[in-house]
């Protein structure tokens, strides 16, 4: 176990005997038997709850604290936090709490197992004397007291109804030991005397009162109290109310749960954790499974009820609530309730007819047993509600389309689709191996179609079982259709299309009408904004309305704000829509959706560069609407949250009709700046390559747009070091700007070229490109594309390992970029020449800089993109040069950056963080 235990990881603190604290795996963690146990077991009194220092202080040292207390104090709870972790140990109020939750100290545990009658658990807790074995703690001594007359009541209340269940001489041996120990207890007294009497033996009984009497005369010089002198008179006139029921017949042991299915497989993860949680030491654990129809809920809960049951020795319980089965009404839970009772050995004659009232007795009978009740196929929280057992020995296990957060207690487990290897294993335990052996290209693709949904790839199977002479790809091409997928995907009565359906049959008008427009766009998911531009409606409707689609497993939330939609739900969705909009309201919604996207790119380019020539070129039909970017962080959230998205769009809008070219070449215009100044090169790349992809349709891109796409696939591939490549899409570029006089083009493309030329060694030429290029910014007044030109002019001159001139042209760089107040350029400069001055030696001064770097990234909203990534490299390199330990921090997050951006992969990742001393990415050497 690490020094440091996140509050999350649970814990147990055992004091109902010796001391002794486990882990999370049980492992037992040492105290020595010091003043530090002394403390440990001072703040295990009074858990949760602040102890003065003083206070501690006077426990601790018997009331003669030494003139080092608190020093030596503060010093056991620095050796208490190692060993415990660092959070469970808190300072507050000139004090110390230390953090226990309910289940994880057995004193409280106990305390609540007995309040809810569970006397047998309650009392399994104890190992010896609370506290045992630490003698000089008074408080710890009240507390045993304390304790122990509760176990005292307990054990009394457990005998007691081990007295009403009939048993009798075999309580003698217990009692007479409980008398012994506690010769003043009258109530185990006369627990004896009954147990003797009804043994018949009625004078060892009478001796047990007479014993009494005298040891509460001699020694309190007091008389029986009532019910022990009333006891010995019933006694002695041998009462018949004295005799007990007679045992009663063994109650049965029910085994319901069906027999596990021949063609599960995967989900080891799902199963171990479900059985973990079923089997913890809490009160009554209730797992509630949820997920898509057809995603294998019901046969998870049979695997792990069957590797559970050993665990719960009076039976298991089952029933199929048909919550979602088509055609079924749900069961009505009190015909379930007088179900279970009738399992569990209850005569009809004894069963309520009433809800409440059986719901009632199914606590009453269940709550001293240890029953495993799985409730399959809820449809909501009150079903499942009056079936809960009582006690605190049991565990239910639930499975539901629905997210039962309303039943107390319940832990609710997501189950999402199979991955590859579950899903082959499926298709290979239904057709044998040898049916997919050799094709596993057509293999792949069967397991694509069908999405990872285990009810799709057993329908699937099933198809192929019945066409033996079908190969794996003649399936494949039918499932590739996607307009009759879901007609393919059916046997007998099962189908996908059914399953998905019940759930949408419960859904409100406007939920259906969401889930519809929903389907309608291509995206991996979709935030609320855009799903209700595509609905035509408010968002705080839409935001409601995406909720109840995700409680009906629908739609599923894949983070804040943003939803995403199964692959074969998304066809059956289209379906809906098909039946329900026009083919122009279809088309109108996407049409709405693509334009929320393009007002949100004009947004997004008019807060990162207000005054960019860029954004005049945009249609004025988008100018309006969209997400507001107030700040750097919206700009970066919306980038982040639609990332995956960005080719799905412009595939989108390009497919919008005539004008849907040109705006997908505006889409991806608007989002250069932005993508750019975060090093996002990978998705510039895409979306421009796409756009001289939709060029060649009937409706071509317009030709300034077309040539900023070229100029922006140049700057991309020389950015990610592809010089051939980028010199060819500049030249195209640069081309077109000049034959049609457009100056401030030309700048841009020709300052691009400077880059491109020196990855291909034309250094001349980069020279030439770059002073030509400043010469039009500096005409055009442009000190943001001057500065531009000067970091690329001293790039090029530390490439050339002119490190002073290199630094100078940075100079004069840095105070443009100060006198107009372009921070973003700055920080860019500041990073440079921080590079620069550690080329150079002066890792102090280099060192300066990267941090002043770091804070402009941080405040022109630069953390999380690139330009962070590499100031911090290069801080990491600066540091160890320094001898300074703290480099590789700065080396692990600079790694992470590219990782997440994709400009460096797994391996290279792994690379870093296991190397002494890594060697510098190669995307950060091309920039610099």
């Amino acid at each position: 176990m690490t020094s440091s235990v996140a509050m999350f990881e649970i814990m147990w603190f055992a004091v109902l005997g010796p001391l002794e604290v486990h882990d999370d795996g049980g492992k037992p963690l040492a105290v020595p038997p010091t003043k530090q146990r002394l403390l440990l077991a001072a703040l295990l009194c009074t858990p949760g709850q602040t102890v003065l220092v003083d206070r501690l202080a006077d426990h601790v040292w018997r009331g003669a604290p030494p003139d080092n207390a608190r020093a030596n104090l503060q010093l056991y709870v620095h050796r208490l936090r190692r060993s415990l972790g660092t959070d469970r140990i808190v300072h507050r109020h000139d004090g110390y709490a230390l953090v226990v939750r309910p289940d994880e100290l057995d004193a409280t545990r106990f305390t609540e197992l007995a309040a809810e009658g569970a006397h047998h658990e309650a009392l399994a807790l104890w190992r010896g004397e609370a506290f045992e074995g630490i003698d000089d703690l008074d408080v710890a001594r009240e507390e045993a007291v304390r304790l122990d007359e509760l176990r005292c009541h307990v054990v009394a209340e457990r005998i007691d109804a081990d007295l009403a269940g009939g048993a009798d001489s075999a309580l003698v041996p217990e009692l007479t030991a409980l008398v012994a120990a506690h010769p003043l207890h009258e109530r185990f007294r006369a627990q004896l005397m009954l147990a003797l009497h009804r043994a018949g033996r009625q004078a060892d009984a009478l001796g047990v009162f007479h014993d009494g009497r005298k040891v509460l005369v001699d020694e309190l010089g007091l008389e029986p109290g009532a019910e022990l002198r009333r006891l010995q008179e019933q006694i002695l006139g041998d009462d018949p109310d004295l005799v007990g029921d007679s045992p009663t017949q063994p109650a049965p042991v029910p085994a319901e749960v069906p027999g596990p299915s021949t063609t599960f497989a995967g989900r080891r993860a799902d199963i171990d954790q479900v059985a973990a949680l079923l089997t913890a030491p809490s009160s009554t654990p209730i797992v509630v499974v949820t997920g898509i129809g057809g995603v294998g809920k019901s046969a998870l809960a049979v695997q792990a009820a069957h590797q559970v049951a050993d665990q719960f020795p009076d039976g298991q319980l089952y029933v199929n609530l048909q919550g979602a089965t088509p055609g079924l009404a749900p069961l009505d839970p009190l015909e379930v309730a007088r179900r279970f009772l009738r399992s569990l050995g209850v005569a009809d004659s004894n069963i309520p007819s009433q809800r409440e009232e059986a719901a009632a007795r199914l606590r009453s009978v269940t709550a001293d047993r240890s029953l495993l009740i799985v409730l399959d196929d809820a449809a909501d929280a009150a079903q499942v509600r009056a079936l809960l057992p009582g006690g605190s020995r049991s565990a239910v296990l639930v499975t539901s389309r629905q997210l039962l957060t309303e039943v107390d207690g319940a832990v609710n487990l997501g189950l999402g689709a199979l991955d590859a290897e579950g899903a082959r294993d499926i298709l290979v335990l239904a057709c044998g191996e040898d049916r997919f052996h050799d094709e596993p290209v057509a293999t792949g693709e069967l397991i694509a179609l069908c999405a990872g949904l285990p009810l799709a790839l057993c329908l699937a199977a099933a198809r192929l079982t019945r066409r033996p002479q079908w190969p794996v790809s003649a399936l494949v091409t039918r499932l590739s259709d996607r307009a009759t997928r879901l007609d393919e995907l059916q046997s007998g009565d099962r189908a996908v299309r059914t399953s998905f359906a019940v759930s949408h049959e419960d859904l409100s008008a406007a939920a259906a009408g969401v889930f519809a427009t929903f389907s309608l766009l291509d995206v991996t998911d979709v935030g609320i904004a855009a799903a209700a531009a595509a609905a035509a409606l408010p968002e705080e409707d839409v935001e409601t309305l995406l909720e109840e689609l995700v409680d009906a497993q629908l739609v599923e939330a894949v983070g804040a704000g943003r939803f995403g939609m199964h692959d074969l739900i998304r066809l059956f969705a289209r379906e809906c829509a098909a039946d329900e909009l026009s083919e122009d309201e279809r088309a109108a919604a996407v049409r709405r959706a693509a334009h929320h996207y393009l007002a949100t790119a004009f947004t997004v380019a008019e807060f990162q560069s207000p005054d960019s020539w860029r954004n005049g070129l945009a249609p004025d039909g988008i100018r309006c609407g969209g997400t507001p970017m107030r700040s750097d962080a919206d700009v970066n959230a919306w980038l982040l949250a639609e990332r995956h998205n960005l080719l799905d769009v412009a595939h989108e809008i390009a497919s919008l009709g005539d004008d849907g070219p040109a705006l997908c070449a505006t889409f991806a215009n608007l989002l250069f700046a932005s993508l750019n100044t975060r090093g996002q090169w990978d998705e510039i790349r895409a979306l421009n390559g796409y756009v001289l992809e939709v060029d060649k349709s009937d409706t071509p891109v317009p030709g300034d747009a077309r040539a900023l796409a070229q100029n922006d696939l140049g700057w991309t591939h020389a950015v990610l070091g592809r010089g051939d490549d980028a010199v060819a899409y500049l030249v195209d570029a640069l081309s077109f700007w000049t034959s049609h006089h457009l100056r401030r083009g030309e700048a841009h493309t020709r300052r691009a070229l400077v880059k491109a030329f020196t990855l291909t060694g034309d250094i001349g030429g980069a020279l030439e490109q770059a002073d030509a290029a400043l010469a039009l910014f500096r005409e055009m007044g442009s000190p943001t594309g001057e500065i531009d030109c000067l970091i690329a002019i001293g790039l090029l001159h530390a490439h050339e390992q002119q490190l002073g001139p290199a630094i100078e042209t940075h100079e004069k760089a840095l105070a443009i970029s100060t006198e107009v107040g372009d921070d973003w350029h700055r920080g860019a400069v500041i990073g440079n020449l921080a590079e620069l001055y550690r080329r150079d030696g002066q890792q102090q001064r280099a060192r300066t800089h990267f941090e002043d770097a770091l804070i402009v990234d941080r405040e022109v909203g630069n953390d999380g993109t690139y330009y962070e990534a590499e100031h911090l490299w290069g801080l990491g390199s600066t540091l160890h040069a320094l001898g300074d330990t703290h480099a590789h921090a700065c080396w692990d997050r600079a790694a992470w950056i590219l990782r997440d951006l994709g400009l460096i992969g797994t391996d290279e990742y792994a690379a870093v963080v296991a190397a002494v001393v890594p060697p510098t990415p190669e995307i950060i050497l091309r920039q610099l």
